[in-house]
């Protein structure tokens, strides 16, 4: 027998017998369009928010902190974990008692200015900045209070978004300073008419420092009054004279010991104030705080670390923090990589030499791995189906052998081989899983141009970001992954029932009704 007459039975065969070719192939188009939504959908969802990760400024950025002193590190009995338990636990247990270890005996070491320059020359790294606030005193006119100070990159888009009157910082600027728009508030720039003429305004920024009583005490009045330094002061008596008649109170003697200890000062001595620091800026831009509350607004709350009342350019910051302190030390710094691609490569880097590091790659990969979870959750499912559906097929396929002995035994008798019989069989088991995969394939794709819009505009109200990927991408690999399926599956379950009729006696066959 030629192919050609093979295929044309199998056509005639599925064909004459309607309806159990129609049963079999709503089990085969279910199966494997579930299968190929759900490759197309993983694909399609990973794709879009990779998209938008790679749109967005922020998911760039990343925290560097400093790791412990590399010269120190936990004997093996500090780190032994006794009992029985499994492995993975026993790790886990000993990376938390190494971790205690090196916080009570090895001290971490702070970034130095060589340090930062040295980050910077990474490659695909594009800036480091110090993120350190410092407590300032603010002053405008006979205004003033106690606020923070910080840098920042002028001329990055988030940054850029912010301001709403005047201009952003540019890159190495000495002079001018960004104000918040509540800090402009409280100095008693109220209307917007108002705020855009304080543009250009200077104002002056001091660092005091004292002794130790009263620093303490400054931080505890900066609490209770944040807008008014007068207020503060009179907060600074109020404290002092509570230690000063700690005797007269009902208090017991421990906690009297207490309280004393946390004021400690000499007897005697008289508190200094003095100015280590004096500076007179020009108000460049009003910024406001960023609020949006889209996919990245856990990642930008933690890299801003709370409101700043006056932000600078962050190498103006550092040349401000080596006036202030010969050789600073700094605890906190944020980064940006050049693309989101290399952003692994950079912090994979600076955690194999002791730093510590926060950055989205974890988040990325936790959601690379939820997906490939999902994904093969759904297609086990799918698989599963088709597998249920397979034999169902067998089973028809027996049926169809026993009804059809009588025409192989003919066609054995008139010279057809027992090949041709088993060929015969599984090439209609095969035709059935094709079928059904050319079926599935044109609701697949008439599916996801139905759902995809819904979808895509739910996506994008989620994420308060605009979602404008396609929600679905089939690729040819697994288009091509779930022909073979099909057509392999459907083939491997007419088997059997080829099996038996490529056996047949032709005149055993013939004579069955």
């Amino acid at each position: 027998m030629k192919i050609s007459d093979v295929i044309q039975m199998a056509l005639h065969n599925l064909w004459s017998r309607k309806l159990r070719t129609i049963l079999n192939l709503v089990g085969v188009v279910v199966s494997c369009v579930i299968l190929m939504m759900t490759l197309a959908g993983t694909r399609g969802v990973r794709t879009g928010l990779m998209s938008i990760i790679n749109s967005s400024d922020e998911a760039k950025r990343f925290m560097i902190y400093p790791g412990f002193d590399k010269s120190k590190e936990p004997p093996a009995e500090a780190i032994q974990v006794e009992g029985q338990m499994s492995e993975d636990r026993r790790q886990r247990l000993q990376k938390r008692l190494r971790r205690r270890w090196l916080n009570k005996n090895a001290r971490r070491t702070g970034f130095t200015q060589e340090v930062i320059e040295e980050l910077r020359a990474y490659e695909h790294v594009e800036h480091v900045a110090v993120h350190q606030p410092i407590r300032f005193v603010i002053k405008m006119g006979e205004k003033s209070f106690y606020g923070s100070l910080n840098g920042a990159v002028g001329n990055e888009p988030r940054m850029m978004q912010r301001v709403v009157a005047g201009q952003t910082l540019a890159n190495n600027d000495s002079e001018g300073v960004l104000l918040s728009e509540y800090t402009a508030y409280d100095l008693g720039f109220r209307t917007d008419e108002q705020l855009r003429s304080l543009i250009g305004k200077e104002i002056e920024l001091s660092l005091i420092l004292g002794n130790n009583e009263l620093s303490y005490l400054a931080s505890l009045a900066n609490r209770a009054n944040r807008s008014n330094i007068d207020n503060a002061a009179t907060t600074i008596k109020a404290f002092r004279k509570l230690v000063d008649e700690l005797d007269s109170t009902q208090l017991s003697d421990s906690e009297k010991k207490i309280i004393r200890r946390v004021f400690k000062d000499v007897q005697g001595e008289k508190p200094t104030e003095k100015i280590v620091f004096r500076r007179r800026m020009k108000v460049h831009g009003i910024v406001v705080e960023d609020t949006r509350k889209d996919l990245f607004f856990f990642l930008r709350m933690f890299v801003r670390g709370g409101r700043t009342n006056v932000l600078v350019d962050h190498r103006e910051f550092e040349r401000m923090n080596q006036k202030i302190t010969p050789e600073p030390r700094y605890w906190q710094l944020t980064a940006k990589v050049d693309d989101i691609g290399n952003l692994k490569q950079v912090v994979d880097k600076l955690e194999a030499e002791g730093y510590q590091t926060h950055s989205i790659g974890g988040i990325i990969e936790r959601m690379d791995a939820e997906i490939r979870k999902a994904r093969l959750a759904i297609s086990v499912i799918a698989l599963l189906i088709l597998v249920i559906v397979a034999i169902g097929i067998s089973n028809t396929m027996v049926i169809a052998v026993l009804e059809r002995t009588p025409e192989f035994g003919i066609m054995k008798a008139v010279g057809a081989k027992s090949s041709n019989i088993l060929w015969l069989i599984i090439f209609e088991g095969a035709l059935t899983g094709m079928i059904g995969a050319l079926v599935s394939c044109a609701i697949s794709l008439g599916l996801s141009e139905l759902i995809d819009d819904f979808v895509r505009k739910y996506v994008s109200s989620r994420l308060r970001n605009d979602y404008t990927a396609e929600m679905f991408l089939f690729s040819p690999l697994d288009l091509t992954i779930v022909f073979l399926i099909a057509i392999l599956i459907c083939a491997l379950a007419s088997l059997l029932p080829a099996f038996r009729a490529a056996r047949l006696d032709p005149v055993v066959a013939m004579r069955r009704n």
